[in-house]
């Protein structure tokens, strides 16, 4: 919850299970129950979206009944967009990496971050 509350966040759903294709999504549905909550942001396009806003884990429990499997918030909270309070670094395996590749990564960003007095 720490990590998506009160950001906007944009749905990785998989609709045909994990081994299928995931679609994108960055709107909230326009149908869904009143304590879903949005958060409307602005691109640099000028361009406007309502993006899932958790606030509660049942939220959590809604998308993933959407077959939402990954959540992508967005590095700052919905009552200033433009201001990130936090740093994301996306270790995805890539191919010909493994999980305990991207762990032993992961290890060595903290390092790294730590060294220079941040924590990871």
């Amino acid at each position: 919850m720490r990590a998506l509350y009160e950001r906007p966040t944009q749905l990785r759903r998989f609709p045909d299970g994990v081994t299928g294709e995931p679609i994108y999504q960055k709107r909230v549905p326009e149908k869904r129950p009143e304590w879903v909550e949005a958060a409307r942001v602005t691109f640099p396009s000028g361009r406007h979206a309502d993006e899932l806003c958790v606030t509660e884990l049942a939220q959590v429990a809604w998308a993933a009944n959407l077959a939402v499997v990954d959540f992508h918030p967005w590095p700052s909270r919905r009552r200033d967009t433009e201001h990130p309070d936090e740093l994301r670094i996306d270790i995805d395996p890539q191919p010909g990496t493994t999980f305990k590749d991207g762990k032993r990564v992961a290890a060595l960003v903290r390092e790294v971050l730590a060294e220079i007095g941040y924590v990871g």
